[in-house]
């Protein structure tokens, strides 16, 4: 199975960029006058599946309902309204749907990975700005139809709060792209956007890897993208940015940037 479309597994840890002052103070003038870290969304968004059901995890996802890729949700008792939007086919015998999901009172943003086996939902991985990724069972009903195209509707609140970023231990150098300890800039759509890891997935033993993923958002005024950074340690000079969800303009752009990667090697248990 292609890293490209997978989705979350293995050990976790837990773009116009704002170098200008004058921008910085624009940005920070924004946030006073209560301008939304991202708008919100109303539209309709492409995806190759329709798929509704219903289930309840067993630590912190409650609630689930999907309907026609819509989707509605508890995380750590917090309402979420989101859309399923990409689907990795038979990955590890499972197909696994990524959710992006707003929580309804505009305070985080969450990625939800629901895996399903034939009708039965199974188990979900979650993360949020303010919340590590981490997995757990579901018990579950999941009715999914694989189409050459389907525009699911889409209705998400503004995202009131950005995402503090994580240090993630890469780094990377190339044109286009640059990471350093938390922050850095991509290019994408022909604009420049803010580079802001917060998370990583080490999936060295998930099916058809070896390869490392950080999730990132990328950030421009009342614009963001979730996106992962896929890095293939037989290709130390390529990284692959895939699974991007873009608010609220609801694009998807995938590309592979010629650059350089790097991972700092695991801190030593004291």
């Amino acid at each position: 199975m292609a890293a490209l479309g997978s989705s979350a597994c293995g050990d976790t840890r837990s773009a116009r960029a704002l170098t200008d002052a004058a921008e910085v103070a624009d940005a920070a003038d924004a946030a006073d006058a209560g301008v939304p870290w991202i708008g919100g969304t109303a539209g309709r968004v492409f995806t190759t599946f329709r798929v509704s059901g219903s289930g309840e995890g067993t630590n912190r996802l409650h609630a689930l309902s999907l309907t026609d890729d819509a989707a509605t949700f508890a995380l750590a008792g917090i309402a979420y309204r989101g859309v399923a939007y990409r689907v990795s086919e038979s990955f590890g015998g499972y197909d696994v749907f990524a959710v992006l999901a707003i929580a309804a009172d505009g305070s985080d943003l969450a990625m939800v990975y629901l895996y399903c086996r034939g009708d039965q939902l199974t188990y979900a991985f979650s993360e949020t700005f303010n919340l590590p990724l981490v997995s757990e069972e579901l018990t579950g009903r999941c009715d999914a139809t694989l189409t050459p195209f389907f525009l699911a509707d889409v209705s998400l609140p503004a995202l009131g709060n950005g995402v503090q970023p994580l240090d993630t231990g890469t780094s990377i150098n190339g044109p286009g792209l640059a990471l350093s300890g938390a922050r850095g800039t991509i290019s994408l759509r022909d604009e420049s956007w803010e580079l802001l890891p917060f998370g990583t997935v080490d999936c060295s033993s998930c099916p058809g890897g070896p390869w490392y993923e950080v999730h990132a958002m990328l950030h421009r005024p009342s614009e963001g993208c979730f996106a992962i950074l896929y890095l293939f340690p037989d290709r130390p000079h390529e990284v692959q940015i895939a699974n991007v969800l873009c608010l609220p303009s609801l694009e998807q752009p995938a590309v592979t940037f010629d650059a350089a990667w790097q991972r700092a090697p695991p801190s030593a248990s004291p």
